[in-house]
């Protein structure tokens, strides 16, 4: 005696259907896309700074490894490969902006020009791998609670790199009455977000050193990113998002309920392609947050609080074929993505870009 189960027959036979319509959409989403670096290059990092845009390739003779960066826009043979570069291997402790390169573990600072290839432009009297860079402008976390400031080719005085007094530009437990040690920070203009040893978040104007508690619901453990309207920081439990309001209690949400409530269905099958991935693939860009989504990268609008779609991986499982990961944004709307097919494990593939303007909403 055989049991029929409502649906099941139904369901099965609309999977071809659905897998189709998953394809067509991934088809239409590639009409905006281009290749910035074929495959072959090895590419092994991918940033961007202001206008900028950054990666690593591995180049002939003898495979050696090369930072390299272009104005998106440029012709191929633009390009600069900035020579000092050369057998370093990692880049982690780097940070880039339009026009400076600074080595946060060995203090130096590369310019973006003719000479940039082969000499630095300005050194730190000390080196710290916790820095941050904000346009032309460098700051070192000094001790547990306290920030140089840096703006090459200043010098910095020939002090002790622990010492607290002379160039300390901030204090955060004097000046900002934030206790304990700095977890984590970053710096836009006049503005800093930064974590204490518990996982609390603070904003701080750094033309007063007035600090503002933002009430996260959850402690931040991992990275955070702000501009001039929110911070999104992470969490044990998956990203969140602040809003900078002037309220005594400003909006803290989970990034994943924000997300379910975009609106974004594609069909039955792949209904939850737009959900957050759980490696954390974040960036920030005017009023929408882009992400690596579990099968593609989407983006999220703070301002129409829905989800669209930028590109849809190829292949799924065992026979993935194309997934796009590390979204960076540079140029104003120009999105850059690495493509491969080794599930994320080695970002190694190809580099595409893509034109966001009349994409998002």
């Amino acid at each position: 005696m055989r049991i029929a189960i409502p649906g099941l027959l139904g369901l099965v036979a609309c999977t071809p259907i659905y897998d189709a319509q998953f394809n067509d959409r991934a088809a239409e989403l590639e009409e905006f896309r281009s290749e910035f670096r074929p495959a072959g290059n090895a590419n092994k990092m991918l940033a961007s700074g202001g206008d900028r845009v950054f990666w690593v390739d591995q180049r002939s003779p003898g495979n050696t490894l090369y930072l390299y960066s272009s104005l998106p826009g440029q012709q191929m043979e633009e390009e600069l490969r900035y020579d000092w570069s050369e057998g370093k291997g990692s880049f982690e402790d780097y940070r880039f902006s339009q026009d400076l390169i600074i080595d946060c573990g060995a203090g130096n600072a590369y310019r973006h020009s003719d000479t940039a290839e082969l000499n630095p432009f300005a050194h730190t009297s000390f080196a710290f791998e916790n820095c941050t860079l904000d346009r032309q402008t460098a700051y070192f976390l000094v001790g547990q609670g306290a920030f140089r400031r840096w703006t090459p080719p200043t010098p910095i005085p020939d002090v002790n790199p622990m010492d607290q007094q002379g160039d300390t530009f901030i204090d955060f437990e004097m000046d900002s009455k934030i206790f304990g040690s700095i977890g984590g920070y970053a710096v836009l203009g006049n503005t800093a977000v930064v974590t204490d040893g518990t996982g609390d978040l603070f904003v701080v104007d750094l033309t007063t050193f007035a600090a503002k508690w933002l009430m996260n619901n959850e402690p931040a453990n991992g990275r955070v990113l702000f501009d001039t309207t929110g911070v999104l920081y992470e969490t044990s439990n998956g990203a969140r998002y602040i809003t900078f309001t002037a309220d005594a209690d400003p909006p803290d949400e989970a990034f994943n309920d924000m997300v379910s409530d975009g609106g974004y269905h594609l069909n039955f099958k792949h209904g939850d392609i737009q959900q957050p991935a759980s490696n954390g693939e974040y960036t920030l860009h005017g009023r929408h947050i882009i992400y690596r989504g579990e099968r593609g990268i989407f983006a999220y609008g703070l301002d129409t609080r829905s989800v669209v779609d930028l590109l849809l991986d190829r292949g799924d499982g065992i026979d993935l074929e194309l997934a796009y990961h590390q979204p960076v944004i540079a140029n104003t709307n120009q999105l850059f993505v690495f493509g491969n097919d080794d599930f994320g494990v080695n970002f190694t593939g190809a580099i595409f870009q893509v034109d966001l303007a009349d994409r998002l909403r």
